[in-house]
């Protein structure tokens, strides 16, 4: 485990001065100077619509055989048709019932989530394909109009700061709900949002659904930073650390550390960052090439096998941990 260290010159240092923090002492510093730290301050808290999110409803079964046969029958020629539809009456009328009204039940005790969530999680966790191409999304980005922001060092601090920013309205409840609204107009109105900001959580959503809005479940932006799957036999787990501050980067099979938010959760200055990503650059390409990533792209079941091996064998004598098992633990 590398971590970066850049210089800064006293040049640096002293373009700061409108990136302040908002640690400083009440009344130096106004919500103005510190807006450069979010994407925006919505006047609709983020989070201010999910204790009155109406619950998923489960279908009934009939209606669910019903359209299962509908998505078979363009499938199926005649006979394999009817052998599905025989199929799908017996489960319907038999083992259909009981798994439909254990489900019922299994609702009633779970108010706080929707049916479809553990499920949902279970399959995904649980799968054994390697995650790379079959699970993890990825994005190309096209030239940016201005070439001076298509340098590589550019650009990556830009991406970096806009996505602090998003995560620090996130954290802050400053990023703008997600709505559906049928009229638009309703989107743009001030007195539209200042009334919603006024009703408490617990009638929010009832409040949009007047003027045909629907606000939508943000509930898995809690997983979208500092958050990472961790192989295990059988089944991963999914950990997040609300709290930590750093950026992980990798380079040519190496990994780097660096913190990009202050204590009080204010981004470095974009200078800093492009700092230490310009000599984590400079650091990698000098060293031979360290492919450890290489093993998170494996079958679950195998990268979960050999990272724990590796943990156990980069034990030192003294009780401390080797840059090799610091590394396993990100992956």
């Amino acid at each position: 485990m590398h971590r970066a260290r850049p210089h800064w010159g006293a040049a640096t240092l002293r373009s700061r001065g409108y990136w302040r923090t908002v640690g400083q002492p009440e009344g130096i510093v106004s919500e103005q100077d510190t807006d450069h730290h979010f994407v925006h301050r919505s006047t609709i808290p983020t989070m201010h619509f999910q204790p009155s999110l109406p619950r998923l409803p489960i279908p009934k079964l009939e209606d669910t055989i019903k359209r299962y046969l509908a998505a078979q029958k363009p499938l199926l020629n005649y006979e394999q048709y009817r052998y599905t539809k025989k199929i799908a009456r017996e489960f319907e009328a038999g083992e259909g019932k009981l798994i439909h009204r254990d489900l019922l039940e299994h609702d009633k005790l779970n108010k706080h989530t929707s049916y479809i969530s553990a499920p949902w999680s279970d399959m995904y966790l649980s799968a054994r394909e390697p995650i790379v191409f079959n699970y993890n999304p990825f994005i190309t980005l096209n030239p940016d109009p201005n070439p001076r922001y298509s340098n590589q060092i550019v650009r990556a601090t830009n991406l970096v700061v806009s996505s602090l920013k998003f995560l620090n309205s996130l954290k802050n409840d400053y990023l703008r709900p997600d709505i559906y609204y049928v009229n638009r107009r309703w989107g743009q109105s001030k007195v539209f949002k200042h009334f919603i900001r006024m009703l408490p959580p617990t009638l929010s959503w009832y409040g949009a659904y007047l003027v045909n809005a629907y606000p939508l479940d943000m509930s898995q932006y809690k997983s979208l930073f500092n958050s990472t799957r961790i192989p295990n036999l059988s089944k991963d787990s999914l950990f997040t650390d609300e709290f930590a501050r750093h950026l992980l980067v990798m380079r040519n099979g190496h990994f780097y550390v660096f913190e990009v938010l202050d204590p009080f959760g204010n981004i470095l200055h974009p200078s800093e960052i492009q700092a230490h990503l310009t000599q984590i650059i400079h650091d990698a390409d000098r060293l031979p090439g360290f492919e450890l990533s290489l093993l998170t792209t494996e079958e679950r079941n195998t990268w979960a096998t050999l990272r724990q091996e590796l943990v156990l064998k980069a034990c030192m004598p003294d009780g401390h941990l080797s840059s090799v098992q610091k590394i396993s633990a990100f992956l």
